[in-house]
């Protein structure tokens, strides 16, 4: 009786470490998904916005100020 106890300690702390690890691998895939979507947004309003202040400068430069 005491070996099968043992050997059913043993299998639940070898499913917690595998549960465990791949909580921490999903954990870290979301996070690399999240910061390279962010990422990828920041770079498209940060393109935007340079857009606007390039066609803003060009407006400005095409007035004539004499």
């Amino acid at each position: 009786m005491r070996n099968i106890r043992a050997g059913n300690k043993t299998l639940f702390v070898v499913a917690v470490i595998v549960m465990a690890l791949v909580f921490a691998g999903a954990a870290l895939i979301g996070v690399f998904y999240v910061l390279s979507v962010r990422s990828e947004y920041l770079g498209k309003t940060r393109d935007a916005l340079f857009d606007k202040t390039n066609a803003a400068a060009a407006f400005i430069d095409s007035r004539d100020m004499t």
